[in-house]
């Protein structure tokens, strides 16, 4: 059982260069999203296709560490990442493209379970995680819209 694919879509008022630079390498990231609180390379790769990282974020009072792998690049314009967590697979897809003077970046979720308790678990918590990747691309946009300002 999957889960409905879920597509979420941000205009960002900074250059896709900033836009992907922030989505697709974990440092710019984790720089974006004050809840991400520890990150740490599995690989001696820092970014492109192959490149597996950690990443440490914090739900509430608890936090959880994520072991994430880059399973798509192509510079300016996507990339995939891809976790197996609690019994779930989950694949997301950041694109970006040039839109007005600025940039759309459209996120592409999928959560794959096999077994009952993760597709319950998913089901269950699906509105919870469509805010949570609502929140991070508004934090997403403020990041890059404030280090363009600040590049330019």
């Amino acid at each position: 059982m999957t889960m409905p694919r879920s597509m979420m879509t941000k205009e960002i008022a900074a250059p896709v260069s900033v836009v992907f630079d922030t989505v697709a390498h974990i440092e710019h990231f984790a720089a974006a999203l004050p809840h991400v609180v520890g990150t740490e390379f599995v690989t001696e790769q820092r970014k492109g296709v192959g490149t597996v990282f950690r990443e440490t974020r914090r739900w509430g009072s608890r936090e959880m560490t994520t072991e994430l792998s880059v399973t798509e690049y192509e510079a300016d314009r996507k990339v995939r990442l891809v976790a197996e967590s609690h019994g779930t697979v989950w694949d997301t897809l950041f694109e970006v493209e040039p839109h007005g003077s600025g940039t759309r970046l459209v996120v592409t979720s999928d959560a794959r379970s096999e077994a009952l308790g993760p597709k319950i678990r998913n089901w269950l918590f699906k509105g919870m995680m469509a805010k949570a990747v609502s929140r991070d691309l508004d934090l997403v946009k403020a990041h890059c819209e404030k280090r363009h300002r600040d590049e330019a």
